[in-house]
Formats: C-alpha cells, structure tokens, sequence
C-alpha cells in the first residue's frame, strides 16, 4: 500500500478532487524516479499493461504481485509471464 494520504494534499476543490482509496493504492511516488519525465512514461506504460491484461481477462488486482507503483513493474511483469509461458510449453511437449 502507498504511504501517501489525503492530508498530504490539502482541502479538494474543482481543480484537485478528492482521492478515493483506489487513487491511493495506484499512485506512484516521484522520488522512487529520476524526474517527472521518467514518471509520466512509466504511468503510460503501466496503462497499456493494465488495458493488455483486462483485454486477455486478467483483473487489475492481478497485478499487485509485481508492485505496479514501483520502477521494474513492467520487467517483473515480463518476466513472470515468459517464466508461465515457458512452463506451458514445456509442459505440452
């Protein structure tokens, strides 16, 4: 679970809503990244991640495992599902 809070951005308005707990659980911490830059590309990448998953069926939960708020999700990811992969292929020779 992410360290960050609600208090930790001051009262919501229009510009700045409310978090829900889900907004907490998915937030990334910038310092864990070099810059906003290396930030903004991982949120992209772990978009199309998450949409490739529920597009093969797998629910966002899924992903937990492999700590999708941290830098190395997607290499975590990868190699979880080439290990599986491998496995099955292996299993139907």
């Amino acid at each position: 679970m992410n360290s960050l809070q609600q208090d930790d951005f001051g009262a919501p308005d229009d510009e700045n809503p409310e978090w829900t707990d889900d907004d907490f659980e998915w937030a990334v911490e910038s310092q864990d990244f070099s810059d906003i830059f290396a930030v903004t590309e991982f949120l992209a990448r772990r978009a199309e991640i998450l949409q490739a998953g529920e597009s093969a069926g797998m629910d966002r939960a899924f992903f937990w495992q492999f700590q999708p708020t941290k830098p190395g999700f997607e290499d975590r990811v990868a190699a979880a599902l080439q290990s599986v992969l491998a496995s099955i292929r292996h299993a139907a020779e």
